[in-house]
């Protein structure tokens, strides 16, 4: 028991000077900025013991650096309990080349020089780059226990870093990965879709599934292929938020004289083009999708257009190893909008005569208004 009081008091004292050198370092360079001091007292306490107050100060250090941007899908919470603060003297070497990674940081204030093995340069060392706050370095020991560090670090004045060791990482990383997992089992489960599934057979897809964010009037896909990803394979995907609005192409005959607009079908064509009564392609659309509904699969005159939603797409291969994907057919032919014929989706439209829900647009538009999907 001595001998761990006396080991925790000369650790405190350690600290203490660190400090109180730190202190001393940044004053002569006024200019520099550093965490403030409840930040540090926070950062220092262990996230279990942490007030709340404390915590609203590491959450907001978390939210307002640049350097986390890059994780924002993790919860801030998840990430402020795993962060150690550490702060070291000009000259400090943090990451030696050649050895092995255990932990990567973020440079939450001062500045640091990147420098790799060179027998020619001034002390075997020669400076490649400098990093500045914001920055971050030393990822890829997260990914690889086995290699290690590619280059040294080394502080070019007083710094400040965020600590972030790997088996804590990756401990996040399964927490998170199984919140997500249960999200998506649960959405399945919960519109009645996949009653007749076991739940092996749900966890046998779920791995292969992603889930991507749209902003509004965004096309989706065309087909069964995510414009965003064109030489991905055909997708099924199933609204997890927001709204979806299922898009059919149609051919159709404009008379110039009446105004009136008839389907084209192909003894129409040979009959309309001595007329010459011009062929439009228009886009017409039913009311639009909401949370839980699936579209299994799609021609390629079909098109989802988001409304600002979050889709969770899934391989239409990963279905086929149980009874061969019968579960798509079923799902398909009960979705009017993707399983009618023109024919049918074009008498239904005149029948209703709701037309504040179609949507006149060719495909060169429907495709003119692609944008990157929000990253997830």
């Amino acid at each position: 028991m001595k001998i761990r009081v006396r080991l925790l008091f000369r650790r405190l004292i350690r600290t203490a000077v660190r400090d109180l050198q730190f202190q001393e370092a940044v004053a002569c360079n006024k200019t520099q900025k550093r965490l403030h001091p409840n930040q540090i007292s926070a950062l220092r306490r262990r996230p279990e013991l942490r007030t709340k107050h404390q915590q609203q100060l590491v959450r907001l250090l978390v939210t307002s650096q640049e350097c986390f941007q890059k994780y924002k899908n993790i919860n801030c919470d998840d990430l402020a309990g795993i962060l150690h603060y550490e702060s070291r003297m000009p000259g400090t070497m943090i990451l030696k080349q050649g050895h092995p990674g255990h932990a990567f940081y973020f440079l939450a204030s001062g500045s640091v020089e990147v420098q790799i093995k060179d027998m020619d340069a001034c002390g075997g060392y020669r400076v490649v780059n400098e990093l500045h706050e914001g920055a971050s370095f030393g990822e890829v020991a997260l990914l690889d226990s086995t290699t290690v560090r590619s280059a040294s670090i080394v502080c070019k004045e007083p710094c400040e870093f965020l600590r972030v060791e790997r088996d804590e990482f990756n401990m996040l990383l399964r927490r998170y990965h199984q919140r997500e997992m249960n999200s998506k089992f649960k959405l399945l489960r919960a519109y009645g879709w996949f009653d007749d599934w076991p739940d092996r057979s749900l966890n046998v897809v779920l791995p292969d599934s992603h889930r991507i964010v749209y902003k509004p009037k965004q096309v989706i896909a065309v087909g069964s292929t995510e414009q965003t990803r064109p030489s991905s394979l055909p997708q099924t995907f199933i609204v997890a938020k927001g709204r979806v609005h299922v898009l059919r192409k149609i051919n159709v005959h404009l008379d110039l004289q009446s105004g009136r607009v008839s389907l084209a079908t192909s003894s129409r064509l040979r009959h309309c083009a001595n007329k010459s009564q011009p062929l439009k392609h228009i886009w017409v659309t039913s009311e639009p999708l909401r949370v839980g509904d699936v579209i299994p699969y799609m021609s390629n005159s079909t098109a989802l257009v988001s409304e600002g939603c979050e889709l969770i797409c899934i391989p239409q291969a990963s279905f086929l190893f149980r009874k061969n994907g019968d579960i798509l057919d079923s799902i398909f032919k009960k979705v009017f909008m993707i399983s009618a014929t023109d024919e049918e989706v074009f008498r239904y439209f005149n029948q209703i005569q709701r037309w504040d829900w179609f949507c006149f647009r060719l495909r060169d538009e429907v495709e003119s208004s692609r944008a990157r999907p929000i990253t997830v």
